[in-house]
């Protein structure tokens, strides 16, 4: 007995050793077992029925539907633990062989008339009750249309995933669903989206344009490099949540636009995070209050770092916009950002009061507090190419929102505020060049620095209250030069050092201050 549970353990073990590997290339004329390219199945719907858990299915360029009639309720079901690829051009033996860009792998939906979208397929994939992990990768995912009063996740239909999903390389393009979730319904899920395309879609009943998460307690998405463009909803155009964690690092979020509510609308979550991300040139239809970013999560964690929020816009005559960035409930923590030049009634609160703000480029005002408003700057960020407020909404692609060598946020940010996990900026080079992290989504590598590195100590600060340099140390000083250089390297001003408190007049911005061959950075604001 005990030899025969031996040789079924190793059979076992054997079957998880050498799980197979299905192709798929829909112009394959072998003999279409799935076993070689050249022996393809043309379907992916066959790969699929065939297809157990550990097996991969590599699908090649060409253009996927889960009916060949005009069933609109067939949909690619995925199967829990078969990882699918597409995005190869028939002829690849390892997967680093693809270029995805070359070879177009599509999901589409339109089953029907051509360019009619009311036959469509109602959701394209589906993904439920999976336990284990799984991968979808290379695919775009187009053209799903869910009219029905509870349609919802059209491009892709997501419940019950606890086991750890991960989408990579994907586009979802063009897909509507009439209740919520145009792109995708997430619910009860862990899924992370990493290098995905979010593109056009939309959503008329309720929220999430791109992606609606519908469960209050169960959901964990982590959206990785990621770009939203033109997506559109009632709230939410880029995503409606309510789950446990959300996390948005490096995306970017541009042109979508809302009639009724935000462009990212977080109604419950324990963590909430948004990292090294830009959010430009998005819009608001609404005469009633409206952000770009909305929190009603009471936790601690919400968060917005290192990301830059500028050129949103508001087209209602009755300009009833709120902050650009609004938490209803508890504080949220926005560190290392610029919010700029967003339209917003009063035009000098770019953020909710009451939040914590620290080390960001504002306009207008903040109220002040000794708690909640540290080392913020209040003037221009000076982008490369920035577009303008009345331009929106505009596509991100078009302009460049890194920053000048001359703007106020290179080298002022606070690298104690960045999270050790998020340690890269929104085009993925690395997060602090230099000694310290800029202000915005974008790292500069300008290295800033007047004479001899060897800096000042503590003996030395400035104080922003009256515009003063003040000497801790004064007598080691007496009677020196000091120099004042601004950041195009030219000396504002030079004085004898004659009192413990030198009053400065500068303006606002990034000076150096130089003494003999030391010196040291201060901010003016």
């Amino acid at each position: 007995m005990k030899k025969t549970l031996l040789i079924a353990f190793c059979m076992l073990l054997s079957l998880k050793a050498f799980s197979a590997t299905y192709y798929v290339n829909a112009s394959a004329t072998g003999q279409n077992n799935g076993l070689s390219w050249a022996n393809a199945f043309t379907s992916l719907q066959s790969a699929l029925s065939v297809a157990i858990p550990n097996d991969k299915i590599w699908v090649a360029t060409g253009v996927y539907k889960a009916s060949a009639t005009d069933n609109r309720s067939t949909s690619f079901v995925m199967k829990n633990g078969v990882s699918i690829y597409g995005g190869f051009n028939g002829t690849e033996t390892a997967l680093d062989q693809r270029n995805i860009a070359t070879a177009p792998t599509t999901l589409s939906g339109d089953i029907g008339e051509p360019g009619t979208n009311n036959d469509n397929t109602y959701k394209i994939v589906k993904v439920q009750n999976f336990t284990t992990g799984f991968t979808l990768d290379g695919f775009i995912i187009s053209n799903g249309y869910d009219g029905t009063a509870s349609g919802k996740g059209a491009g892709l239909y997501m419940t019950n995933c606890q086991g750890g999903i991960n989408i990579r390389n994907c586009v979802f393009y063009n897909n509507y669903a009439y209740h919520s979730g145009g792109g995708l319904l997430i619910d009860h899920s862990n899924v992370t989206f990493e290098n995905c395309d979010f593109l056009y879609n939309s959503t008329f009943n309720y929220g999430g344009g791109a992606i609606y998460s519908a469960n209050v307690s169960g959901s964990n998405i982590s959206l990785i490099a990621c770009k939203f463009t033109g997506n559109s909803a009632r709230q939410g155009a880029v995503i409606n949540f309510d789950g446990t964690s959300l996390i948005i690092d490096r995306n970017i979020v541009s042109s979508n636009t809302t009639s009724s509510g935000s462009i990212i609308a977080v109604n419950d979550a324990d963590d909430f995070k948004v990292l090294n991300s830009l959010i430009v040139g998005n819009l608001t239809t609404s005469n009633s209050g409206s952000s770009v970013i909305s929190s009603y999560t009471s936790s601690q964690d919400a968060s917005v770092i290192n990301t830059t929020v500028c050129h949103n816009r508001n087209s209602s005559t009755l300009q009833l916009w709120d902050e650009p960035i609004n938490q209803a409930n508890g504080a949220m923590y926005i560190h290392n950002s610029i919010v700029y030049g967003n339209s917003t009634t009063p035009q000098n609160y770019q953020i909710d009061t009451g939040n914590n703000v620290r080390n960001c480029i504002l306009e207008g005002t903040y109220p002040a507090s000794t708690t909640n408003n540290i080392n913020n700057i209040f003037a221009a960020p000076q982008f490369v190419s920035p577009a303008t407020l009345a331009a929106a909404p505009f596509d991100a692609s078009g302009y460049d929102y890194s920053l000048l060598e001359t703007s106020p946020g290179v080298n002022t940010g606070n690298n104690s505020l960045i999270p050790a996990a998020y340690m890269l900026d929104c085009a993925g080079s690395e997060r602090i060049q230099g000694t310290v992290v800029d202000r915005g989504a974008y790292e500069s590598d300008f290295i800033l620095s007047i004479g001899s590195p060897e800096t000042i100590s503590n003996e030395v600060f400035f104080r922003n209250n009256d515009n003063t340099l003040v000497f801790t140390n004064f007598k080691k000083y007496r009677n020196e030069m000091m120099q004042v250089y601004n950041l195009n390297g030219q000396m504002v001003k030079e004085v004898k050092i004659t009192d413990d408190a030198m009053k400065l007049n500068l303006t606002q911005g990034l000076y150096f201050i130089s003494i003999g061959t030391k010196s040291k950075k201060i901010i003016v604001y």
